[in-house]
């Protein structure tokens, strides 16, 4: 038999305390309560498809699987109306299971299962028996439990409970012990009357017994913990009463707003979200006295005795807030989804008092709001003053505390007054704490929900809510919640970011809570300072990094920014020309020769190390962030602070950039680039250093300048650009001779070209040299640059776009544009780095070790008569560098061949780990639209489905427009085009997205920039 199959529908039964006690023996086996191994269970999640199911239920199920604490027979069915295949609804939970180890996580998937059908009438419902009595049948002989988990609005409860009474609630012949449990999720209605109503209408369908009400806060560990804390520790016992204790805070402050959640908060407001039932309940452990035993209804019988003593909050001690935009967010009513004009309180602080001997005139101070300056859950008890405080000062000022945090760590502190360290008896306030993060470093403190699923499976209803615990909490709300339905109670305004209205500071005075204004009270560390965090580090260069601050609060025009641009551009330029000091000579070997147009350096001036540095940092930086050795969880604001308020991942790309620039410094002056160090003496060489050290602060001071809002674009591709184009346009139009073994002739390609044809009378022959000459520019190569400029610009109008629908403004239509070079100039980018460093390397081993056998397999080198530099002729690097001519291509093909798959495979691999890490996936894109309410036309409107859509296109797009970028540079180097095949693109895709952002800032202006 089930549970109370035998007591008929109408069965349920009001708990009092005159309820009789159990046994001492049967008390004792709620001690340690354990699912039976020999159970068919069958958990129902009616609801699976919406976000409270997939972001907490499944989750919460999966972490139970994951730690052993499901039975052996588990089936996990879902139940919605959405139209989805078993396959399917595991793609939507996917992405919200958490697990390294994806065979268990698809282990768990495979329980996993999905039943259609409506929340009202039979049809469904029945479906939904008919598969959980296939699924039972062979397991007559075990106990049959059936769980069904309501993630779903409280409208719907009275419908589904009424299905699954007449549908699934036949377990009359099934073996002893099986039994059928329904959990419901808040609210639990709005006010005493509605409760009463839907208490009553689903009380009509179970018993008590078998109704589970889940209020999260109470499978919280620290809430569970003040149970513990208060009846198993005895100094504690003579102390908590109202001769001890001055008053009691229960604070519940959040950081972020609604943000998007403005329909249904606004329904409900900040008193019946979270006062009416999580702090009230952390009220109840407060102020409870102690139970009989441990048995759940011993333990909510004096929940309920102590919250039907609490008197109805008045109106006169009451402060509600709501709050207003600031720099830090939007304001409530800024939020479209909240009607205009609305008053619903998103911040409240009430005094309570409870009318029993232990607590007669002893304040409750509860305060709970949404935006504030910090987000923090605790309970702090504020102990009166000791009488006769013999140590001098007032005695008011220091008072014991008791605090329990319950987030964002989880933690303990208790307040005393100690004797200050030193040669004097002075007084001190410190604490004794219990940080649950250092003391069980290795223990996985769960999230409420799993707690309380096993709670339901279990059948312990320790930390869920009765009935008549309900009623008793809504009777202390109702008449104030009635009067600001009414608007008889105002509705104070507040800052987003700020503390919360300056009356609820007010009404914490008017109550009798003491602040110690000596007192730093420890902080609650965020979830990022529980552990050593790799972003902490640069958090002390913040104030010693040179920075340009943006212009805030307003927009710099766009010809001001174009002015900054050009005048950052002249300060580049300058330095591109102004020579090194200290230097003896700059005719060696050049490591840096191969990648110097695409760094941006000059060779012999202070900007000898261009861009270089600020390059690597920023990529590095980003590769850490999206491997999570770096790890920012935006969720968290102490992450939020670092990098919106404290910018430390700026920072930390900062000062990478300057110990690379550092670094490469020393090496350039250690390795004789600049001549023997010996010769050139210690000063000069510590000079050279700095000189290049200035050069790299002031790279980033530009590049900061034009980022912040003062100029167009990045200073980084500003000068990757223009050093690109000057190479370019120098080697069509230089008027210099050179003499490449035939004689002075005019190094620019076009100037040759006309000093041919005007001083040779064959001009047959003059033109073939103009257009083939080797050692030099010659024109073919020009004309070559023209077309692969070309190709690139004519390959960056190839897109798809994908339709979008807003949910938020409906009918307005949009597109998300998938371009074929998807992550634009990245992969070369990551290309280029990865062999310019190589080459470096290579060449400082070889010149310092050149006959050792594995510096030999990374790269030999020899000086190139043609260029006055290094050149690779064997080794690695040898194949990895192209072949400059059509001609060296044909005759070594194992080269060019070894070229051309490790140029396409690197742009294909390289675009598609970009994607990954810089938040351009399948899976960024689709949670980034969700976020924005726009839904694929044609498609469910679920992030899965949506997913599914982009992972067509957006993995494919990464990999073939990497390789159509390698393929560009390859053709480009084959044809030997001026700046080399990697230089032209880059400046290509550069110089299109500075045209893109003109064509916005004209739109914007109306067709004027001037």
């Amino acid at each position: 038999m089930t549970e109370d199959h035998g007591k008929g529908v109408n069965a349920h039964e009001e708990h009092s305390g005159n309820r009789r006690s159990l046994p001492s023996s049967d008390r004792d086996l709620w001690r340690q309560p354990t699912v039976p191994i020999k159970l068919c269970l069958s958990i129902v999640v009616a609801g699976a498809s919406g976000d409270l199911a997939k972001k907490k239920t499944y989750p919460a199920l999966f972490f139970l699987f994951q730690h052993g604490f499901l039975c052996e027979h588990v089936e996990i069915i879902g139940y919605a109306r959405s139209k989805l295949t078993d396959a399917e609804l595991r793609d939507h939970l996917r992405p919200f299971i958490k697990d390294k180890d994806t065979t268990r996580v698809n282990a768990f998937l495979e329980l996993c299962t999905y039943v259609s059908g409506p929340y009202d009438g039979d049809r469904g419902w029945s479906a939904l028996a008919k598969c959980l009595r296939e699924r039972e049948a062979g397991y007559e002989s075990v106990p049959v439990g059936r769980l069904f988990y309501l993630a779903l609005p409280p409208s719907v409860y009275p419908d589904a409970c009424l299905g699954i009474r007449q549908n699934c609630d036949n377990l009359e012949r099934a073996a002893p012990g099986s039994w059928a449990r329904v959990v419901v999720e808040k609210p639990f209605g709005k006010d005493l009357d509605s409760s009463e109503d839907l208490a009553e209408r689903l009380g009509k369908l179970f018993s008590e017994d078998r109704l589970y009400r889940i209020d999260h806060y109470l499978g919280k560990e620290m809430t569970q913990n003040m149970f513990v804390l208060r009846f198993a520790n005895m100094f504690l016992s003579p102390c908590w009463n109202r001769s001890c204790i001055a008053n009691v805070q229960i604070t519940c402050k959040e950081d972020f707003g609604t943000e998007g959640r403005g329909g249904y908060f606004d329904e409900y407001g900040i008193i019946r979200d979270v006062m009416q039932n999580h702090l009230c309940q952390l009220l109840a452990y407060v102020a409870m006295e102690k139970p009989v035993s441990v048995h759940p209804d011993d333990i909510r019988d004096q929940k309920v005795q102590v919250l039907r003593c609490i008197r109805p909050v008045s109106p006169s001690n009451a402060v509600l807030g709501q709050y207003t935009a600031s720099p830090k967010g939007e304001g409530y009513l800024d939020d479209k989804t909240v009607p205009a004009g609305s008053r619903t309180p998103t911040f409240a602080s009430m005094a309570l008092y409870i009318d029993n001997d232990r607590w007669a005139g002893v304040p409750f101070l509860l305060r709970a709001g949404k935006a504030l300056g910090e987000r923090k859950t605790e309970i702090r008890v504020q102990l009166k003053a000791t009488p006769h405080f013999v140590f001098g000062g007032d005695p008011e000022t220091s008072r014991n505390e008791v605090v329990v945090r319950l987030q964002p760590d989880e933690a303990i502190y208790l307040k005393l007054i100690v004797k200050k360290p030193g040669l004097e008896t002075e007084p001190s306030i410190s604490e004794l704490d219990l940080d649950y993060r250092s003391r069980y470093p290795d223990v996985v403190i769960p999230d409420a929900y799993p707690k309380l699923i096993l709670d339901a499976i279990r059948g312990d209803q320790q930390h869920f809510v009765r009935r008549d615990e309900l009623r008793a909490a809504w009777a202390i709300f109702t008449p104030l919640l009635h009067a600001i339905d009414r608007g008889e109670v105002p509705v104070h305004t507040y800052a987003y970011g700020s503390r919360g209205p300056v009356e609820a500071d007010d009404l914490r005075d008017r109550v009798g809570w003491v602040k110690n204004l000596k007192y730093d009270w420890k902080p609650a560390r965020s979830h990022m300072m529980g552990q050593f965090r790799v972003l902490n580090l640069f958090k002390p260069f913040q104030k010693v990094i040179p920075d340009v601050q943006s212009p805030e609060g307003r927009r710099i025009p766009f010809r001001d920014r174009l002015g900054y641009t050009l005048v950052c551009l002249a300060i580049f330029l300058v330095c591109s020309q102004l020579p090194l000091y200290g230097v003896k000579t700059t005719a060696g070997s050049d490591p840096f020769y191969w990648a110097r147009v695409i760094m941006a350096s000059s060779r012999g001036t202070v900007m000898e190390l261009g861009i270089g540095p600020t390059i690597t940092a920023g990529l590095v930086t980003q590769l850490l962030s999206g491997s999570k050795i770096i790890d920012v969880d935006y969720s968290v604001k102490g992450d939020r602070e670092l990098v919106y308020v404290c910018h430390v991942l700026k920072t930390a790309e900062a000062v990478l950039g300057l110990i690379i620039t550092i670094g490469q410094a020393v090496v350039y002056v250690y390795t004789g680039m600049y001549g023997e160090p010996s010769e050139i003496g210690f000063f000069n060489c510590f000079l050279i250093v700095a000189q290049l050290f200035v050069a790299g602060v002031l790279v980033l001071l530009l590049d900061n300048m034009l980022n912040n809002g003062w100029g167009l674009g990045s200073a980084i591709s500003l000068f990757i650009a223009t050093n690109i184009c000057e190479s370019i346009v120098w080697k069509a139009f230089s008027p210099y001779t050179l003499n490449a073994g035939r004689g002075p002739e005019f190094e620019g390609a076009l100037i040759a070209l006309f000093h041919f044809a005007l001083t040779r009378s064959d001009k047959t022959r003059a033109f073939k040299d103009a257009f083939y000459r080797a050692g030099l520019p010659n024109v073919l190569q020009l004309l070559a640059t023209a077309a692969v400029f070309a190709l690139v610009v004519y390959f960056q109008g190839f897109h798809v776009d994908l339709p979008l629908r807003s949910k938020r403004a409906r009918g307005m239509a949009s597109s998300f544009p998938i371009k074929l070079f998807y992550t634009s100039n990245m992969p070369i980018m990551l290309q280029s780095a990865l062999v310019s460093n190589l080459f470096f390397v290579s060449q400082l081993l070889y010149r310092r070790y050149g006959g050792s056998f594995l510096v030999r397999m990374l790269g030999v080198w020899a000086a190139d008569g043609a260029g006055g530099h290094s050149a690779p002729v064997g080794g690695l690097v040898y194949y990895l560098s192209p072949p400059r001519s059509l001609i060296e291509a044909a005759a070594s093909p194992l080269h060019t061949l070894f070229y051309v798959a490790f140029m396409l495979g690197a742009c294909a691999l390289f675009s598609i780990t970009w994607i990954e890490v810089s938040g351009q996936s399948a899976s960024d894109v689709a949670k980034n639209l969700r976020e924005q309410q726009y839904f694929l036309q044609g498609h469910r409107d679920t992030t899965s489905s949506l997913r599914k859509e982009l992972n067509r296109y957006i993995p494919t797009a990464a990999a073939f427009g990497g390789m159509c970028i390698g393929a560009l540079t390859i053709v480009a180097d084959f044809l030997g085009a001026i700046g080399s095949g990697t230089g032209i693109l880059l400046a290509v895709t550069i110089i299109y997205n500075y045209w893109e952002m003109y064509e916005k800032e004209r739109a914007q202006g109306g067709g004027h920039l001037f």
